[in-house]
């Protein structure tokens, strides 16, 4: 006679009040204050989670959801989908190496206008970790549009002097489409397509590593040198 009782109970505290109370046709008056208090108990519980339990929301969250409370500071943006290392190496003259790699693993020699793409996501992520003196100044941003990353590229190369030879079209769509293309190539290769991760809402971009995972191996225009930046681990 036990184990019937017990039985109805146990979904009771899953499944909702509705099995519960169709089970319950002989005892009316305590199967409200059993549904009753389950219910309460259901609710409760999540909600103490979800408010002031950290570890629990910190679990629970996905790499999106994580950044749909972020900010400007790096701080608030320490979660990243991919912990790959990343290491972008070359220059943009015509005959320099350009140069990806993922996890010490070169990939396909990468286009000037690719590279200048992820040259940008590059010393975004350099920057907000704390290294200064990256090649190309970024806006301070967790994530970048594509509109701003035309304008660091455009305010870069028009301070060099002979300009590289390199077009690339001022329309963000541009960029947009430059940033597909790698994502497919990511996907031929069986590479985890969120190392260029979106911001919530899939609005703008950053490299989806964290800054300690980024090298930046660049080879200065004009012979002026190699300069080779890592980034370093957020306060």
């Amino acid at each position: 006679m036990k184990t019937p009782n017990r039985y109805p109970s146990q979904p009771n505290n899953h499944h909702g009040d509705c099995q519960d109370a169709s089970e319950s046709g002989a005892s009316p008056a305590k199967e409200p204050r059993a549904t009753g208090s389950a219910s309460g108990q259901r609710r409760s519980a999540p909600e103490s989670r979800d408010t002031s339990g950290h570890p629990r929301r910190r679990r629970a969250q996905s790499p999106s959801e994580a950044q749909s409370h972020r900010g400007s500071s790096w701080s608030a943006t320490r979660s990243f989908p991919a912990i790959d290392r990343i290491h972008l190496q070359g220059g943009l003259g015509d005959f320099d190496e350009r140069l990806l790699k993922i996890n010490r693993v070169a990939l396909p020699p990468l286009s000037q206008r690719r590279f200048l793409v992820l040259l940008v996501l590059a010393c975004h992520s350099l920057a907000l970790s704390g290294v200064e003196k990256v090649p190309v100044k970024v806006d301070s941003a967790a994530f970048l549009t594509a509109k701003v990353i035309v304008r660091a590229i455009e305010e870069y190369l028009r301070g060099l002097r002979p300009r590289p030879g390199v077009f690339l079209d001022p329309d963000p769509m541009h960029v947009t489409d430059l940033i597909y293309e790698i994502r497919r190539e990511f996907d031929d290769l069986r590479i985890n397509r969120n190392l260029i991760e979106n911001g919530p809402s899939r609005y703008g971009y950053r490299l989806g590593v964290p800054p300690q995972n980024v090298e930046l191996t660049f080879v200065l225009p004009g012979g002026q040198g190699v300069i080779h930046l890592k980034g370093r681990r957020p306060r």
